[in-house]
């Protein structure tokens, strides 16, 4: 499994609404160093190809940059954003709900 910093910043986001910020800190550092999560760098050339995806498909920034990271990696993402990611016909969705 693949996480990169805007994932990151959107489940620590999710976890802070859940539980109390020590809480959502420590399961979020557990998310990052466990073994078989691999954090992903994000480039410049990736980040101009999700600016192009994301005025293309009216998608926020940060759901065109983890979409641009899957397709460039041909990997499926796991979301609860299925509206928005479905509007891009080659990405591989894995709902959460």
């Amino acid at each position: 499994m693949g996480i990169n910093a805007i994932i990151f910043s959107e489940l620590f986001h999710k976890l802070s609404r859940l539980f109390d910020r020590s809480v959502a800190m420590r399961r979020g550092e557990n998310i990052i160093s466990h073994p078989l999560v691999e954090w992903l760098g994000f480039e410049r050339k990736d980040a101009k190809k999700a600016s192009e995806i994301a005025e293309c498909y009216a998608l926020r920034i940060n759901d065109a940059m983890i979409a641009q990271q899957a397709l460039k990696l041909r990997v499926a993402i796991m979301t609860d954003n299925v509206k928005d990611f479905r509007k891009l016909s080659k990405l591989k969705i894995i709902a959460l709900r």
